[in-house]
Parts: C-alpha cells; structure tokens; sequence
C-alpha cells in the first residue's frame, strides 16, 4: 500500500506477457528506498535462475508480480494463508516448476521500507514460515535433509547479515557442497544457475563474517571448490577490503 509502481510499469509488463504468451509470472527489478540507503535491487531473471533462487529465497518482488491468470487456474494455484506473511514465497515455489517465470531487470517499482512495514519487522514469523517452504521444495526435489541442515540453510540463505564462528562457516561450506552433489544426481536445477546462487550465498557468508579477519580471506578462496564462480576473483578484491576495513576500525592508528 505504501509502495510506488513508476508509471509505465503495467504498460511494460503487459507487452511482455502478451509477447511471449507461455510465461506465467512477470517481476521487476525495484528500488528500495525509505529508512534504508536507497538503492536498487536486481531479482533473478530467467526461469532457472528464479528456481535456483527459490531454493534459498523468494524470487520475487510481490508488489511488483503480475500473473497469468489462465495458468493458474489450470493449475489450481492459489495462495495459501497458512504460510502468512510468506504465502507469496509459497506459491511461487509451486508456481515456478509448473510454467516459465521472468522477472524484468528494468526497476519498475520503487519499494518502501520503515519500521511498521513487513520488510522491517515479523523476521521470525517469515523465518519460520520460509523453513516450511523450503522442506517443501527439498521434498519435491528428491533432496534428503534434516531439520538441522533446513534451519542452516536458511539461515545461510536469506541475505541478510549472518554472524557465524569458523565451524559454524565449516558447516555452511560442506551443506553448500552437498546441495550440488544431490542436484548431480537428481538433476532438478540447471547447473549453471545452481552454480551462481551457490557461489553467491557463499560470498555473502564470508562477506558477513570479515571481522573474523584475514583468514576469511583464504577460507572463501578454497571454500565450495566444486562451483565455478565467474565473480571469484572481484568477490575477493572485495572480501579482502572489508577485512582490511574491519582490521582498521579494530586497531585505529595509535591503540596499543
């Protein structure tokens, strides 16, 4: 309600859809603005990718999704209230292996952030809700889990800030592994699109553990060796700085 869809968003999204008649689910890129730094906020864009992204995450940008409604009647999709405040998540996790699904890289919506709003409040409800949702998938996807690794997973996946000790990056690094070794065998995710969403839950984890200092450096290196990471060597330019950042605001200049 508090979101501001920028003025030839329907227009775009419509010749999309009426361009290429078997997609089911049409996103956008959006801005997030309010009481964050605003900045934009690209979601993945092919339908493989978005189903490598739902294995972690939603894949879209609710406010921004518009629907064929002929596809969804033939598969009876319909949200389910039982996962609220995530039913958004759920139904696209079902969604997405039914018909293709794309989000546009062009921002058509500006999404506002503050304190009341379910972005900046309810994270344990949504933590909670997306733990199911994700068992859903692995079971759909033939994948063996535990209720131990589902709340790992989550919790290594959902981008935001994820504090860890070194076993506990040990762990995330041997589950990341796993998850590819299970897709080479069940064959449910593109390789690729695997590959870039493994290798950037990876960055995010070592990035968010830089105070550890510098052996984050060299653990993010040889970690999840089985992925093919085209970003590897600009992700470590970038580890790299933040250690050398958290290094300098640990020992200012003139601190014994």
């Amino acid at each position: 309600a508090d979101d501001i869809a920028l003025p030839r968003r329907l227009e775009k999204q419509l010749l999309f859809m009426e361009q290429y008649p078997e997609v089911g689910v049409c996103g956008t890129a959006i801005e997030i603005f309010g009481s964050v730094k605003t900045r934009p906020d690209i979601y993945p864009q092919t339908s493989s990718e978005i189903k490598a992204y739902a294995l972690f995450d939603c894949p879209f940008c609710h406010p921004t999704v518009m629907m064929r409604r002929e596809l969804f009647d033939r598969h009876k999709l319909r949200y389910d209230g039982s996962y609220y405040p995530t039913e958004d998540y759920e139904l696209w996790a079902r969604a997405i292996s039914l018909f293709p699904t794309v989000n546009l890289d062009e921002v058509l919506l500006r999404y506002r952030v503050h304190g009341e709003s379910m972005t900046g409040s309810d994270w344990d409800a949504m933590d909670k809700q997306a733990v199911r949702i994700i068992r859903g998938i692995f079971e759909r996807s033939g994948f063996d889990y535990s209720e131990e690794n589902i709340a790992l997973h989550r919790n290594i996946g959902r981008g935001r800030s994820c504090r860890c000790s070194f076993s506990e990056i040990a762990r995330a690094d041997a589950w990341l592994q796993r998850l590819w070794q299970m897709n080479e065998e069940k064959k449910q995710y593109e390789k690729t699109s695997l590959a870039q969403m493994l290798s950037l839950v990876w960055f995010r984890l070592c990035f968010n553990n830089t105070a550890l200092g510098m052996k984050m450096f060299s653990i993010f290196r040889r970690g999840s060796q089985a992925l093919s990471d085209p970003l590897k060597q600009k992700r470590s330019a970038l580890l790299f700085l933040s250690i050398c950042k958290n290094s300098v605001l640990s020992h200012p200049a003139g601190a014994d």
